[in-house]
């Protein structure tokens, strides 16, 4: 019997099972995954600099260092953290790659199946894949927004979901520019982007699920003036469910919807509670798994709900958005990307940044 199955082989399932072990020595974890790691690409790679107090930094994944936004209103651009590093551009198949890697290292059995169903027995979960059925004392889903984990446990998904979509324009020669660029007025919904990459430009935007995100994509090129090459596209969730949790089982990451609802990047919430759960949960108790609740929400539930407020921002008309966009410069420089908390310390405030 496994202690712990973790699907989904994603960062945040290769992260908690790497972590479940450091913290249960001795133990079983069985990480599966049901297609090709990393593949497709749903998510831009833009991280914080936060994410290397989770994980090693290597080289093989890196590859560019960003200095701050320029956040585009309708008549006027605003400068946030570009006095200093704020975070990575990462290759996510080689971050993906390198993570799963990491975790079979530490010991974790990896297993390329899909995962179909599971049943609750006393002491135990059996866990149903394509290939077989596999007893454990826990099971995690870390399977993303539309989590297989979360509907066999009939659990409600978060409250709503953004499309993502993006595509790659290549340069000739190096990419000079260091800072992403943030378009307000590129979606109704959310916002656009344009992210310097190793030898291209990745322009995308999100708008609310059931939207022609295509259409909008094409509007933003017409106005921003970029080719549409291989488009990518994701589900962002926002905010989460009421519950991430049932009997011996239990939600990570974007299943969970533990993501920034300011800029849909769940990386640094979803390696958090990976590592609550490791610390929190203890196999031979199922009744931990709810101080796993208890704890991720302490640390993160307050973050998400000033993300939300950040959010309603992007909605404004262009002239309402002028007054706080002029106020967060002002107040950013001390600012942290994944805390939006850290907004509201003024400059000067060094104490806890």
């Amino acid at each position: 019997m496994y202690d712990l199955v973790v699907v989904g082989a994603g960062p945040i399932g290769s992260h908690l099972a790497s972590k479940f072990i450091e913290e249960n020595e001795g133990s079983d974890v069985l990480l599966l995954e049901k297609g090709e790691v990393g593949k497709p690409l749903k998510g831009t790679g833009h991280v914080s600099t936060d994410l290397f107090n989770y994980i090693p930094k290597d080289e093989s994944f890196v590859e560019k260092e960003i200095y701050g936004a320029e956040v585009h209103n309708r008549f006027g651009s605003y400068s946030f953290g570009k006095d200093r590093q704020t975070s990575y551009v990462i290759d996510r198949v080689e971050f993906d790659s390198f993570l799963l890697q990491r975790a079979k290292e530490k010991g974790v059995e990896f297993k390329k199946e899909k995962f179909l169903d599971y049943e609750a027995e006393k002491g135990k979960v059996k866990v149903e894949t394509d290939e077989d059925i596999y007893e454990s004392r826990l099971l995690a889903g870390c399977d993303g927004p539309q989590s297989d984990v979360r509907t066999a446990a009939e659990l409600d998904g978060p409250d709503k979901f953004l499309h993502g979509i993006f595509t790659n324009q290549i340069e000739v020669g190096p990419i000079e520019q260091d800072y992403v660029e943030v378009f307000l007025n590129a979606s109704k919904d959310f916002f656009g982007w344009k992210v310097p990459r190793e030898e291209s430009f990745e322009y995308g935007l999100a708008v609310e699920l059931g939207k022609d995100s295509r259409e909008a994509l094409e509007r933003f090129s017409d106005k921003e003036g970029f080719n549409i090459t291989d488009v990518y596209s994701g589900l962002i969730p926002v905010n989460p469910p009421e519950k991430t949790y049932k009997g011996r089982t239990f939600l990570c990451g974007d299943a969970a919807g533990q993501v920034k609802p300011f800029s849909g990047g769940g990386l640094v919430y979803g390696m958090t509670a990976a590592e609550i759960a490791a610390e929190e949960i203890d196999p031979e108790d199922a009744t931990t798994v709810e101080k796993y609740e208890e704890a991720w929400r302490e640390e993160l539930e307050h973050e998400i709900k000033l993300g939300n407020k950040i959010r309603k921002i992007y909605k404004l008309p262009f002239w309402l958005r002028a007054p706080p966009l002029w106020i967060g410069e002002k107040m950013s420089q001390e600012a942290h990307m994944d805390k939006p908390s850290s907004l509201f310390r003024y400059e000067g405030d060094k104490t806890s940044s």
